[in-house]
């Protein structure tokens, strides 16, 4: 059982650090995708629409860009919020943890999206930047996980 992480709270320079990191990664969709369904092959099945296909074929079509593009839109929607409205970036996820409930997306699966982007960050230069992104996802998570439990 994944337990819900506390509500942090967000200082400026977290925020700051969060959203220039952003801006340094959010045209990484894809790699973010991929490295997630890489490390967690179970999740990979959940994308009907690449069912029976190969992933490291599937990456490089126009369909997992475009998955890719919208897990970054819902991210750059919270991002915009974050700082400035928290409870709107909290709407944005409660309608994700609502949506991925119907899916039967679980707990832990979002978890595990979390320990494979927080792993990217660090391939890519970021890690020391960790403290600042595990408070994001600490709030991401909560925010979702009490969607999933509604």
């Amino acid at each position: 059982m994944v337990a819900t992480p506390a509500m942090p709270t967000f200082t400026d320079a977290q925020v700051a650090t969060i959203k220039g990191d952003w801006n340094n990664i959010k045209d990484k969709g894809v790699d973010i995708l991929f490295h997630f369904l890489t490390k967690f092959p179970g999740n990979y099945p959940m994308f009907k629409k690449f069912a029976g296909k190969d992933l490291a074929t599937v990456k490089g079509t126009p369909e997992f860009a475009d998955q890719a593009k919208a897990i970054i839109n819902l991210l750059n929607g919270v991002m915009d919020k974050l700082g400035s409205d928290n409870n709107g970036a909290a709407a944005i996820l409660t309608n994700l943890g609502t949506t991925h409930k119907a899916k039967g997306v679980s707990k832990e699966q979002f978890q595990q999206f979390r320990e494979a982007t927080t792993e990217l960050l660090g391939q890519l230069g970021l890690g020391g930047n960790l403290g600042a992104w595990n408070a994001l996802f600490d709030f991401l998570l909560n925010v979702v996980f009490t969607a999933l439990d509604a």
